[in-house]
C-alpha cells in the first residue's frame, strides 16, 4: 500500500488546483495513453466525460510535462 501525495490546494467553485508527484502524473499519462490509443472506447464523450480531442490535449500536456521533469 503506497500513499500518494497528491493534493487539492483550492476549490473555487468552478476550477480544482491539484498538486501531484511525477509518479501520480504518469499514472495519469498513462492511462490516458490507454484510453486514447490502446482500447477502442464505444461512445467515448459519453463514458469517459471529454471529447476524445481534449483527452488527448491532456495527454499531450502530461506528456511534455513529464519529458520536461526528466
Amino acid at each position: 500500500d503506497h500513499e500518494l501525495p497528491m493534493k487539492i490546494e483550492n476549490r473555487n467553485g468552478s476550477s480544482e488546483f491539484i498538486t501531484v508527484s511525477r509518479a501520480e502524473l504518469a499514472i495519469f499519462q498513462a492511462s490516458l495513453n490507454e484510453v486514447c490509443h490502446a482500447i477502442e472506447v464505444p461512445e467515448f464523450d459519453l463514458r469517459i466525460g471529454v471529447n476524445k480531442d481534449l483527452a488527448l490535449a491532456l495527454l499531450r500536456l502530461a506528456t511534455d510535462t513529464l519529458d520536461q521533469t526528466r
